[in-house]
């Protein structure tokens, strides 16, 4: 399994910036920008959505979301310590590609 410390470091930093915790099931942030939106929330069973919404054509879309499931079980896939939440990417949709696992 391939882990994602960049998107989480990157993530934790907005969550800590507008004092949210991402650990917290059902947590959930909107950041709006304009017109689009980010929405970064705790779906329970150990994952976090990360989704960019947008009008397309007067409805909202969605690209790209992808769905992380957060361990502290695994050994260090990278060069987190081990012991630490890692984060694997599970699953991806992309407005071109569709859905992926």
């Amino acid at each position: 399994m391939k882990t994602a410390p960049k998107l989480k470091q990157m993530i934790e930093q907005l969550a800590e910036k507008h004092a949210f915790d991402l650990y917290q099931v059902q947590a959930y942030l909107r950041l709006d920008l304009n017109e689009d939106k980010l929405i970064i929330e705790n779906i329970g069973a150990s994952r976090i959505s990360i989704a960019y919404h947008f009008l397309l054509y007067g409805k909202w879309a969605v690209d790209p979301e992808i769905v992380i499931w957060t361990t502290d079980k695994l050994p260090s896939l990278s060069e987190e310590k081990e012991g630490d939440v890692q984060w694997v990417p599970i699953e991806l949709y992309d407005f071109q590609y569709g859905w992926g696992a």
